[in-house]
């Protein structure tokens, strides 16, 4: 899982550090019996998101993806090897896509003369039921992640208060988390956390990074609207108008970097036209 950024890739690397039998049982067919070292140091270090043995003998290497990483096939290649050099067998390799989305990745990829295949497993399409019959909190919290049955959420109510009063925050605010990724789900788990706890659910928006992502994103847009603003009144004070065509143009632009390099040059230039067509921008002068 590279460059996590949000509480859910470091709250699912915990998730799985911590065992959860029946996910890797579903995934690989057979149980674990020994979760092996995952991190790999090298000038350059390279941590797997799971790394084990099964009871058959198998060496396996789950990662997770919940967003793209173009880059996400070399490093499979590499940690492959990494597993070989450390272990002495090649490990089976399962690729868990637990985005909302359509799974973006291949089974095989070819990077020069070399061929590597990997198993990929959207976590959306696995039904809950097995999950939320484990008895790990682990795999009852992934099930949030999985194809959701009828019944789902009265079962999982049961499954939250059977915990100690002390565990059950911890796993509502876990919850919670996972549920980021799932658009139809936060909601609900929002409910259920108020409903169990009698409370409810207080967040801390100087500090959740879902709610500061949201402010960044706002200032970000804003910036960029103000930018296409900018522009399109030097033009027309050059001009004296905006040709026709400009303006959906110009307001459909999202470089805001290209719109202030246009700004510039527009303000100092004394043939306006000749700059908007440099900067690619189609003009009828009519």
């Amino acid at each position: 899982m590279s460059q996590p950024s949000f509480p859910f890739d470091r709250t699912l690397r915990e998730v799985l550090q911590r065992l959860p039998l029946k996910i890797i049982q579903i995934l690989f067919g057979s149980k674990v019996s020994e979760v092996l070292e995952s991190t790999f140091p090298t000038t350059k270090e390279r941590k797997a998101d799971f790394v084990g043995r099964l009871e058959n003998g198998t060496l396996i290497h789950l990662e997770i993806q919940s967003t793209y990483d173009p880059t996400l096939p070399l490093r499979l290649i590499e940690l492959y090897l990494r597993i070989y050099e450390r272990y002495g067998a090649y490990p089976l390799q399962v690729l868990l896509w637990v985005g909302d989305k359509k799974c973006p990745y291949r089974t095989r990829y070819r990077l020069g003369r070399l061929q590597h295949r990997v198993k990929v497993v959207e976590l959306r399409k696995i039904s809950c039921r097995e999950l939320l019959e484990s008895e790990v909190e682990e795999d009852q919290l992934l099930a949030i992640l999985c194809k959701r049955e009828r019944d789902f959420w009265d079962r999982l109510r049961e499954r939250v208060e059977r915990l100690e009063e002390g565990k059950r925050r911890d796993f509502l605010m876990k919850l919670l988390v996972l549920a980021r990724l799932r658009k139809d789900a936060y909601n609900e788990v929002v409910r259920l956390y108020e409903e169990v706890t009698k409370m409810p659910l207080v967040i801390d928006k100087s500090r959740d990074p879902f709610y500061l992502e949201g402010i960044q994103q706002g200032l970000q847009q804003g910036l960029l609207r103000e930018a296409q603003e900018m522009v399109l009144e030097v033009v027309e004070v050059k001009l004296g108008r905006v040709p026709k065509g400009l303006e959906e143009q110009i307001k459909a632009e999202t470089d805001r970097d290209k719109l202030k390099r246009l700004l510039k040059e527009l303000v100092l230039t004394s043939n306006p036209m000749e700059v908007i067509q440099q900067f690619g921008y189609r003009v009828n002068e009519t």
